[in-house]
């Protein structure tokens, strides 16, 4: 039995078949892709949004800040928002969907606002947007020398809570 055992543990077989699926396996939590959303394109060409991450995207939107906002994401400051066409399918992995182009809705998606078949309005230069796929907060831009470009978060950008079925403004930490 001792010779049976030391000649598969000599062999390449034993590697190939105990080894390498340990190594494997050890591997698996690193394909899981962190939650980013890039920035990409001109606003001569089209502004787009990379996605990357291990998340279905049900949603993308983009909206014009405001300090003056009435709960988050407030549809008047929504420039445009696009939605699975199907929401229970939860849309497409963020690494599939890829690139998301402003005012373009991608195979499988629908436009919510504005109204489906409507041009979104244009990305105007200096002025401070907000993008986010399902809730994910991507970031604060603008438009500058017609590329977009992260800007930090403005100092009076509102916080908000849940109580109840309501949305409240409370203090940030």
């Amino acid at each position: 039995m001792l010779m049976v055992l030391a000649g598969i543990f000599s062999s390449r077989w034993w590697f190939v078949a105990v080894i390498l699926p340990l190594v494997f396996l050890g591997m698996a939590p690193q394909y899981e892709q962190p939650t980013k959303i890039a920035l990409n394109g001109n606003s001569y060409a089209g502004i787009s949004f990379k996605l990357s991450g291990s998340f279905k995207v049900v949603s993308v939107g983009v909206y014009q800040y405001s300090a003056d906002e009435k709960q988050p994401n407030d549809p008047h400051l929504m420039m445009w928002r696009i939605e699975a066409a199907d929401p229970k399918n939860g849309g497409r992995e963020a690494w599939e969907l890829n690139t998301v182009r402003y005012g373009e809705v991608p195979d499988g998606y629908v436009q919510v606002s504005p109204n489906s078949g409507e041009a979104p309005p244009p990305l105007e230069p200096g002025t401070v947007y907000r993008v986010n796929a399902d809730g994910f907060f991507g970031g604060f831009f603008k438009i500058s020398n017609g590329k977009p470009q992260w800007v930090p978060t403005p100092s009076d950008t509102p916080c908000w809570a849940k109580q109840g079925s309501t949305w409240i403004r409370i203090a940030c930490s």
